[in-house]
C-alpha cells in the first residue's frame, strides 16, 4: 500500500505538471487568438478607410508622388500644378517646354460592389455604374488638365492605383470604355505601366542632360579657343616688340662699338681721326 500510494502520488504530480503545461499552452493560444483578432480588426478598419473616397484619392496621390520622386530628377516634375482654370492636377512631367498631366483616380465603390454581388442582373447593373464613374473621371481629366494653350500635350494620363481595376478597364470590350478614353485622349496607366513609362522618361531626360553637358563643353571649348586666339595675338605683338628691341639693341651695340674704337684712337694717338 505504501508503494502504491507513492506511485499514485508521483502520477498525480506528473498529471499536475502536464495540466500546468497545458494551461500555459492554452494561455499562449488565447493570446495568439487575440492578436489575430486585433489584426482582423485592423484590416477591417483599413477596409473602412478605403471605403471613404477621399482617403482613397489621397492614397492614390501619395502612391503617384512617391513613384515619380523615386524615378525622375526633381527638376522634371511638379505636384498639385494649378492651371489658369484654377484646377489642380496631381502631377505634371516637364518634357522640354511641354507639360504632361497625370491625375490619380480611384473609381472603386461600384467596382467592389460588382465583385461582391452574386446576382448576375445586379452585377451587370453595378458594372454599368462603374463604367459611368470611370467616364465621369475621364471627362474631368480631358476638360481640366489637357490645356494646349498652357503648353500641355494634347493628351493626359489617368493613373489608376489598382492593377485589378486597370485590367478590368482595358479588357472590357463590351462597354468600349478603353476606346472612350482614347477618343478623349486620356491614357489609363496602372502602377506597373506608369513605372515603365517613367523609366523611359528618365532615360530620355538623361539623354537631354547629356546633350546639354556636351553643348556646355563645346561652348567652353569655343570660349577657350577665343581666349587662346587673343593670347596668340598678344604673343605676336610681344614678338614684334622683342624683334624691334633686338634691332635697336644691335644698332646701338654697333654705334657703341664705333664710339669705343673712336674713343680709343683719340686716347692713344692724341689726334682725332678723319
Amino acid at each position: 500500500m505504501t508503494e502504491s500510494t507513492g506511485q499514485m502520488n508521483q502520477r498525480l504530480d506528473n498529471a499536475s505538471k502536464i495540466i500546468s503545461e497545458l494551461m500555459k499552452q492554452v494561455g499562449e493560444m488565447k493570446e495568439g487568438a487575440n492578436q489575430i483578432k486585433n489584426i482582423g480588426q485592423s484590416i477591417a478598419k483599413l477596409e473602412d478607410l478605403f471605403s471613404v473616397q477621399q482617403f482613397r484619392g489621397r492614397f492614390g496621390e501619395i502612391m503617384l508622388e512617391n513613384m515619380i520622386k523615386d524615378i525622375l530628377p526633381k527638376e522634371y516634375y511638379e505636384f498639385q500644378f494649378e492651371f489658369k482654370n484654377r484646377k489642380k492636377v496631381d502631377a505634371i512631367i516637364k518634357i522640354n517646354d511641354r507639360l504632361l498631366s497625370i491625375d490619380s483616380k480611384f473609381p472603386l465603390d461600384n467596382y467592389r460592389k460588382m465583385l461582391d454581388s452574386k446576382d448576375e442582373a445586379e452585377k451587370k447593373k453595378l458594372k454599368a455604374e462603374f463604367i459611368k464613374d470611370v467616364k465621369k473621371r475621364v471627362e474631368e481629366i480631358a476638360q481640366n488638365y489637357i490645356q494646349p494653350t498652357e503648353n500641355t500635350f494634347d493628351f493626359a494620363m489617368m493613373y489608376i492605383p489598382s492593377e485589378s481595376v486597370y485590367y478590368e478597364l482595358i479588357t472590357d470590350e463590351e462597354s468600349g470604355i478603353l476606346n472612350y478614353m482614347l477618343e478623349r485622349k486620356v491614357i489609363p496607366v496602372s502602377p506597373s505601366v506608369l513605372y515603365a513609362q517613367l523609366e523611359v522618361f528618365n532615360t530620355g531626360f538623361k539623354a537631354i542632360q547629356f546633350e546639354r553637358n556636351v553643348h556646355q563643353i563645346i561652348d567652353s571649348l569655343s570660349k577657350l579657343l577665343s581666349e587662346f586666339d587673343g593670347i596668340m595675338r598678344e604673343f605676336d605683338t610681344l614678338g614684334k616688340h622683342i624683334n624691334n628691341a633686338q634691332s635697336k639693341y644691335l644698332e646701338v651695340d654697333k654705334k657703341l662699338a664705333q664710339f669705343n674704337s673712336y674713343f680709343r684712337q683719340i686716347a692713344g694717338h692724341g689726334t682725332v681721326p678723319d
